[in-house]
């Protein structure tokens, strides 16, 4: 149906390839008011152009402090949203929602320093279309700029591929250029920005679609 939106009043903002068990999906927009159809972030040139990707990814980066978190770390995983984050589209702040998400289905991995989480991630699968979105990125400011988001991910990734979940993706707040030099060097395809798309971190944000796709 991507053709006959298109030749109405709508527009392709981004896309995911292979979302629907190997079909693409798209992100097609139409605004009613000029303002909300501009873009928080200016670049120039393409986004992210300038990015340059590591040689190498990093492997077991404090590996016995990275685990899978459970109910029991909700209240960590809540206090981390609570103190990192002024706005975000989902209660994350809130203890018995992190749990909900857990019994449906999401998992979340976490980085420990003295026993205390420090930075988390997670990955909301989808298992009808076997995909996944990996998201709830969020690091303690005293903690960051020290990879540990990137060696979350990673675990992340090895779990989904363990779970046959091939397509996995991101939407990651365009204004932060740390959160998606992350998914760029773990080999992500950017896919898209998608305009004012939600409330978080300051107020309505742009955010980048990063793709990527596994062979099954």
């Amino acid at each position: 149906d991507k053709t006959y939106f298109e030749s109405e009043i709508f527009l392709t903002e981004g896309h995911i390839p292979a979302y629907f068990s190997g079909e693409d999906m798209y992100f097609l927009v139409s605004y009613l008011k000029e303002d909300r159809s501009r873009a928080q972030v200016e670049f120039e040139g393409a986004p992210f152009a300038e990015f340059q990707r590591s040689t190498g990814l990093i492997e077991n980066i404090l590996s016995g402090d990275i685990r899978q978190l459970h109910s029991s770390d909700a209240d960590s995983i809540a206090l981390i949203f609570d103190l990192v984050f002024e706005y975000y589209p989902t209660p994350m702040n809130q203890p018995d929602y992190v749990r909900q998400t857990m019994d449906e289905g999401t998992i979340y991995f976490g980085v420990f320093e003295s026993g205390k989480l420090v930075s988390v991630a997670s990955a909301e699968i989808n298992l009808e279309f076997g995909n996944a979105e990996l998201t709830d990125c969020a690091t303690l400011p005293q903690f960051t700029g020290r990879g540990y988001m990137q060696a979350i991910l990673q675990k992340i990734q090895n779990e989904l591929l363990k779970r046959k979940i091939t397509c996995q993706y991101t939407l990651a707040r365009a204004s932060q250029s740390g959160i998606n030099k992350v998914f760029y060097n773990l080999g992500f395809e950017f896919c898209g920005i998608l305009k004012q798309n939600c409330c978080i971190g300051t107020g309505m944000e742009d955010m980048a679609v990063w793709v990527k796709n596994y062979p099954k």
